[in-house]
């Protein structure tokens, strides 16, 4: 999953995941969150419970985005879609529609409907062929590269420019370099870079990206990045640089507050992040039964709304770098040895940061790399 970067909710604005077919996809990716729930069988979002959605949504904001995800969002068709979009012509808010698709089903009609009503697209791939198909294959085991290559010129063909999603996982490492030129030089504008983070039985387990790893697959991604004439964007290098001056992060892993997120699933019930398991998975409310404005305000009351109260420790809000991370991602936090929790990439974080700071203070503005990230102002919260 790319995780959203913010949810608002204000008087102008509002963001929600909505993902209308749930858990269920079409690929068997190692590394997923997810795990065996994608085999769930398919479970369709209701015409009434989207137009309640979408209706409500337009009685609380003026200005919405809706974030499709999943699973794999596309198995819900085209006509569920083109009914979502009907819905929100109904109103007189403004929307904006994003959606997160593994690239597999996207043909020409998909990349059309794309184009003509504006939805940003963003693609998973993971760089080049030897890369992306070790993890992500069809349930037959077939490798999925070809296909979202394939996705990238219908999309294109349709005038559509997909952004990216890259998971980094510890064997990316080694061909860092091979990831970022392969993403540059297909003409993808912008990508995101997370770390595989995998926790089975509360132990971390393959293809988790180990910390180390982090440390050296991010700083020599800033490295090339920061050099790179071409201004790709690395959505959480440049939440990094943004933080370091002055202007806010942006991406909810490095906010500290969970309450941002909130997601719609397919029976209209709303929960927080799908990191988020157990006791932290707690449901919100659910849509017909009360009206999405109250539903909303029980994020920050909730389990995971005060989360940033009650795991982070006080070394941590100690530490110097604690603005710009504020204790990392809670769905990547791991016990040690005294039984506290702390973020899996706490400590690599720390010498990532270190890296960065060090390296811009060796490029001063005069670097159009990083005269380009001072001048972009705080990254969108918007970007899925």
């Amino acid at each position: 999953m790319v995780l959203p970067t913010a949810i608002a909710l204000s008087k102008n604005a509002l963001s929600l995941v909505i993902r209308p077919v749930g858990d269920t996809c079409n690929l068997r990716c190692s590394y997923c969150y997810l795990g065996a729930a994608v085999d769930t069988p398919l479970s369709l979002m209701s015409e009434s419970c989207l137009g309640q959605l979408t209706r409500e949504a337009s009685e609380i904001a003026n200005r919405i985005e809706f974030l499709w995800h999943g699973g794999e969002p596309l198995l819900a068709g085209i006509s569920f879609f083109k009914s979502a979009i009907r819905w929100q012509r109904t109103t007189s808010a403004h929307f904006q529609n994003f959606i997160q698709t593994n690239g597999t089903l996207i043909d020409r009609e998909w990349a059309d409907f794309f184009a003509e009503n504006n939805f940003k697209v963003r693609l998973s791939l993971d760089g080049p062929q030897v890369v992306h198909d070790r993890f992500r294959t069809y349930k037959s085991a077939r490798k999925s590269h070809s296909d979202v290559i394939k996705a990238v010129d219908t999309l294109r063909a349709s005038q559509v420019e997909p952004l990216v999603s890259c998971v980094i996982t510890e064997d990316s490492v080694p061909v860092i370099d091979e990831i970022y030129r392969s993403l540059r030089d297909l003409g993808i504008s912008q990508i995101s870079c997370l770390p595989a983070f995998v926790q089975i039985a509360g132990k971390v387990a393959p293809p988790t990206l180990s910390p180390d790893g982090y440390v050296r697959a991010y700083g020599r991604l800033f490295d090339i990045w920061s050099d790179d004439t071409e201004r790709i964007s690395i959505r959480e290098l440049e939440g990094i640089v943004s933080s370091m001056l002055g202007r806010p992060a942006g991406d909810c892993t490095f906010t500290g507050v969970c309450s941002q997120v909130a997601r719609v699933e397919p029976d209209g019930r709303i929960y927080p992040c799908e990191l988020h398991k157990g006791e932290l998975g707690e449901c919100y409310g659910r849509i017909g039964e009360q009206h999405l404005s109250q539903i909303m305000t029980k994020r920050h009351s909730s389990k995971v709304g005060t989360l940033c109260k009650t795991l982070v420790q006080d070394e941590c809000r100690a530490c110097q770098w604690y603005k710009l991370c504020h204790g990392g991602c809670y769905a990547a936090y791991v016990a040690r040895s005294d039984g506290n929790k702390f973020y899996y990439y706490c400590e690599a974080r720390k010498q990532l940061f270190a890296h960065i700071q060090e390296k811009l203070s060796e490029l001063p503005l005069l670097n159009p790399r990083t005269r380009h990230v001072a001048n972009m102002g705080a990254p969108s919260a918007s970007s899925v």
